[in-house]
C-alpha cells in the first residue's frame, strides 16, 4: 500500500493513514476474537459505537442470562479497543517510540478514547466485586487488580497487532485502501484463515 504523502503536519502520520489501519486491526482482531460478523462489519462501516448502542439492550440482557458469556464479550472487546491504538503505531515512522512498545499512557493520536472504553469495560467487569463499604486495603487492592487486567490486555492486544495478526491487518488495510467497501466479516475471517495456514 503506498501513498502520495503518508505525513501530515510536523511529520506525523496523516490521520487518514492512522484511520485505515485502526479499522483494518479493530477488524481483524475482532474476529480473531470470535466476536460477531455484525460487529466486525459494523466496524468496517465506520459504525461501530451505532452498533455497540443498538446492542445495550441485548447486552444487559445477556449479563442476566448469561453472565460467562457477557464477561468474555467484554473482554474481547477490551483488547479490541487496546488494538486500535496499538495498530497506530503500524502508520508511524519505525523510530517512533509507539511503533515499538505500546506503554500504558502512550495513547498516541486516537488512543486516549480507546483507552477510556478499555477501563470502562474493565470496570464492569469487576462490577460485582465492588462494594460501598469496602476498606482502603480492599479498595487499593481491587484498584490494583484492575490496573494489572488493564496492562495485561494492553499487552495481549499489541502482541496481536505487532506479531500474530501483523501481515493479516496490513493485508486488510491495503484491501480498504485500494477499495473502501472490499472487506466483510466473511473476508476478514478468510484472510485470518489463510494466514494461519500460510508457513512460518
Amino acid at each position: 500500500m503506498e501513498a502520495e504523502d503518508s505525513t501530515g503536519a510536523w511529520g506525523e502520520p496523516q490521520v487518514s493513514d492512522v484511520l485505515l489501519y485502526r479499522k483494518a486491526a479493530i477488524a481483524v482482531v475482532s474476529s480473531y476474537l470470535g466476536l460477531e460478523d455484525p460487529f466486525v462489519d459494523a466496524v468496517l462501516r465506520d459504525e461501530m459505537d451505532e452498533f455497540l448502542e443498538r446492542a445495550e439492550a441485548e447486552r444487559e440482557q445477556m449479563k442476566v442470562e448469561r453472565y460467562d458469556e457477557y464477561l468474555s464479550t467484554l473482554s474481547r472487546e477490551t483488547i479490541v479497543r487496546y488494538a486500535a491504538t496499538a495498530a497506530e503505531s503500524l502508520a508511524l515512522s519505525p523510530e517512533d517510540a509507539l511503533s515499538n512498545e505500546r506503554a500504558m499512557g502512550d495513547t498516541g493520536i486516537l488512543g486516549f478514547t480507546d483507552d477510556v472504553n478499555a477501563v470502562v469495560r474493565v470496570h464492569e467487569i469487576f462490577e460485582f466485586l465492588e462494594s460501598p463499604d469496602e476498606s482502603e486495603e480492599a479498595e487499593t487492592i481491587l484498584l490494583t487488580a484492575k490496573r494489572q487486567l488493564c496492562n495485561y490486555y494492553n499487552a495481549c492486544a499489541f502482541d496481536l497487532v505487532k506479531n500474530l495478526l501483523l501481515p493479516v491487518i496490513v493485508t486488510a488495510a491495503d484491501e480498504l485502501y485500494r477499495r473502501s467497501d472490499a472487506l466483510d466479516a466473511p473476508r476478514v475471517r478468510a484472510l485470518i484463515i489463510a494466514g494461519q495456514e500460510r508457513p512460518a
